[in-house]
């Protein structure tokens, strides 16, 4: 009984292993990351994205930078600590405060720049987790866009069955909300 429940340790630890992150381009013909799996949009509120397209607030790290920059629509990818160095730079900080939260944000995108926040979130329901990627506008405080993939219990997130499908759905909410991408 011990060595079965090191195999399903040693498994689920290998399929986590295997798939987890790997930073990708989209493939040049379709413009797509590679992967047979779809997410689900749940919100995808039609906006004009050109005019919003000169700065994003990314969370997530390297993984989710490459992934965005890969893409090739945003001008400028910054992080939550760098825009608390422009703010700082602009003798902004106390009017802005802290960027911790949606009310920061706000603050920061009216006093400083405007911007749109990409994050990653996790929505559970009784049966379910969903990993789901979401672009807000922190202006007003919408969510502009949420996709979704469910999260496998076994191997949990995975590139090529949670991030890419994600990714892909962003790249089609760009491509129906721009006219200048990929022209």
């Amino acid at each position: 009984m011990k060595f079965v429940g090191i195999g399903w340790l040693c498994i689920a630890l290998c399929g986590c292993a295997s798939g987890a992150f790997k930073v990708a381009s989209p493939d040049w013909a379709s413009g797509y990351y590679p992967t047979q799996h779809a997410a689900n949009v749940a919100t995808a509120i039609d906006v004009q994205l050109d005019t919003q397209r000169q700065l994003l607030l990314l969370e997530g790290g390297y993984f989710t930078r490459t992934m965005v920059s890969n893409i090739g629509y945003f001008d400028v990818l910054i992080d939550r600590d760098e825009l608390e160095k422009r703010i700082i730079a602009a003798s902004l900080v106390e009017s802005v405060g802290s960027v911790n939260d949606r009310m920061g944000l706000y603050r920061a995108a009216r006093d400083q720049q405007p911007f749109l926040w990409l994050r990653w979130a996790v929505r559970e329901t009784p049966k379910r987790r969903y990993q789901q990627l979401i672009l807000t506008d922190p202006l007003t405080a919408t969510d502009l866009f949420v996709c979704e993939t469910p999260i496998n219990g076994l191997t949990g997130v995975r590139d090529e069955v949670n991030a890419y499908p994600l990714f892909n759905a962003l790249i089609d909410y760009i491509a129906s909300n721009s006219l200048t991408f990929r022209q």
